[in-house]
């Protein structure tokens, strides 16, 4: 599995304490994780326009690589340390830094900076309560290889956090770039979808389940409920992760489904899989609503019925600690499975 590590530089210091001292160790702890062999991925280090041909834009280029990485590593050194202004790190990798937290959150961030040039406590405000991982290296310095060698072990066991090698760390990402998936599959496939609905046909079901590995949801310990069942089909099938084969389904038209997260567990992306169909389509809901904690996030008007699969995007990970789904008037609907990653 590829797994991409986007770091954020500055010329603003010399390139031999900073941008280029940084990436050097981000290349071999890379190196080094691929190599020992510890965990099945591939990390490697991305940064600016690199490998993109011809004159791309350079700002819209790079927020979409951040939007594609799995790990965001910005230099935040301070780049004034002389002026009587107040100090600060680059401009530009303080707005990419910005977009990074928008997008991944802070779980898939790592602050990096150098300490010649200025310490932690000189950052912004908003920084200031934030891990970052320091070094000391000096311009005038001959010797490089021991303090890179601490900053690489410091960085392998951020990344290691991050990338899944201690327990259940894994489960805080995804070794995919989803987002672009799922967009994909819709411009191909020509599927409805709303701004965070994505709706997808029996023919493009078992493609797009196979996106989401199911070691990595998170809704499992969730506690369901429903206003009534048909029959042995219990609400608490839908966290057991069979997906299209034990069902759940209301006992009326209308109704209401909920989950309950005692722990609330973290996520971007709702899975729901209806149950498979002899005849796609069979027993489609009716105008729904769908809340998050307290929030309704979506109307469900779109088709969803036996054998569709249907992912919410919320846009960034957040906690959630209730999904309720409130559905109106058709025959018997039903979901077979409720996923959260």
């Amino acid at each position: 599995m590829k797994y991409t590590i986007f770091y954020s530089w500055q010329s603003d210091l010399p390139n031999s304490t900073n941008r280029g001292f940084i990436q050097k160790a981000l290349e071999n702890v890379a190196k080094s994780i691929r190599k020992d062999g510890s965990i099945d991925v591939e990390p490697v280090v991305d940064r600016d326009t690199q490998g993109i041909s011809g004159s791309p834009d350079i700002a819209a280029t790079i927020f979409k690589k951040i939007e594609k990485c799995q790990v965001f590593v910005p230099d935040v050194s301070i780049i004034n340390p002389e002026t009587e202004a107040r100090p600060s790190p680059n401009p530009n990798v303080l707005i990419e830094l910005g977009y990074a937290i928008k997008i991944l959150d802070w779980e898939r961030i790592i602050m990096v900076m150098n300490t010649v040039f200025g310490n932690p406590e000189d950052l912004p405000f908003d920084l200031l309560k934030k891990r970052v991982l320091t070094y000391k290296m000096p311009e005038d310095v001959s010797e490089r290889a021991t303090e890179r060698k601490r900053i690489e072990a410091s960085l392998r066991e951020g990344l290691e956090l991050i990338l899944g090698t201690q327990g259940d760390a894994q489960s805080t990402m995804l070794p995919f770039t989803l987002k672009e998936s799922l967009d994909f599959a819709n411009e191909k496939q020509k599927v409805p979808s709303g701004e965070i609905l994505y709706y997808y046909s029996p023919e493009q079901r078992d493609k797009i389940l196979e996106l989401f590995p199911k070691k990595f949801n998170k809704a499992k310990e969730g506690k369901a409920a429903a206003s009534s069942q048909y029959k042995t089909r219990e609400p608490q099938y839908i966290l057991k992760g069979n997906r299209l084969d034990i069902d759940w389904c209301l006992n009326e038209e209308s109704g209401w489904l909920e989950v309950i997260w005692e722990d609330p567990i973290k996520g971007r992306y709702l899975l729901l899989s209806n149950r498979r169909s002899n005849t796609p389509g069979k027993d489609p809901w009716g105008p729904a609503g769908v809340i998050i904690n307290d929030n309704e996030i979506a109307r469900l008007e779109e088709k969803f019925a036996g054998s569709y699969v249907l992912v919410i995007d919320l846009s960034k990970p957040i906690e959630i600690s209730r999904f309720r789904c409130k559905i109106k008037g058709n025959v018997f609907p039903g979901l077979s499975g409720l996923e959260v990653y």
